[in-house]
């Protein structure tokens, strides 16, 4: 088989962009559709990519972070009790990782520290966002 030469080759990448280009916005609708039903036929499959792209940390990693936490939250030690509306299933606890290394939602994997329920969550970032607010919420509780 005979190999295309780089002219061809650019004229062939080009035949593409502009083609892109003009049905861009059709392509758009195709990618979601194919990312929904992705996510609504192949739950796992979605879970493992999110968790690489925000956390940098396998399926594996995440269950070893379970087992050794009893499978319950590393601050209030319960289980999580908020359920998925759609599978009536408890929803998996979440990843907390270090914000002072990794700023913003995403992690390098390094700075994860554990899994956390959703109330312990929201408490460490409203612990993070605001200096008092424990103080106040010391204040207030001894009231």
């Amino acid at each position: 088989m005979a190999s295309k030469s780089p002219e061809a080759l650019e004229r062939k990448r080009k035949r593409f962009r502009d083609w892109y280009n003009k049905n861009r916005d059709t392509q758009l609708i195709i990618q979601r559709a194919r990312a929904k039903a992705d996510r609504l036929t192949r739950p796992l499959v979605y879970w493992a990519k999110e968790l690489w792209k925000l956390y940098r940390i396998t399926p594996d990693k995440y269950n070893e972070l379970l087992v050794r936490q009893n499978y319950v939250c590393a601050i209030c030690k319960e289980s999580e009790r908020a359920v998925n509306p759609i599978t009536k299933q408890p929803k998996r606890l979440q990843v907390d990782h270090n914000h002072k290394c990794c700023p913003g939602r995403t992690s390098c994997g390094k700075c994860v520290r554990g899994l956390v329920c959703r109330i312990c969550n929201e408490a460490l970032v409203k612990a993070d966002s605001s200096k008092n607010w424990i103080e106040n919420l010391q204040t207030y509780i001894g009231r």
